[in-house]
């Protein structure tokens, strides 16, 4: 082989990288999105964020902001 070892080394790893990567796609395309842990989620979980975000558009609705603390930051000021 004409490549030296440094190169021999860089061409293993891209390869590698490139087999990996074309594993990833197969198994995305074979197994969805499921393969990944994001599902659906459940109703009670459902009705809980619909609560909260009715809760949030009531309060800024009615011009309710949160009560956040003072901001201490470290950044000059423009």
């Amino acid at each position: 082989m004409g490549l030296g070892p440094s190169a021999t080394i860089i061409v293993s790893l891209v390869g590698a990288g490139a087999f990996i990567l074309m594993c990833a796609a197969f198994w995305r395309v074979l197994h969805g999105d499921d393969a990944y842990g994001v599902g659906a989620r459940s109703q009670d979980q459902e009705n809980y964020m619909r609560e909260v975000r009715q809760r949030n558009y009531d309060d800024m609705a009615a011009g309710r902001r949160p009560i956040r603390g003072d901001i201490h930051s470290t950044l000059p000021t423009l």
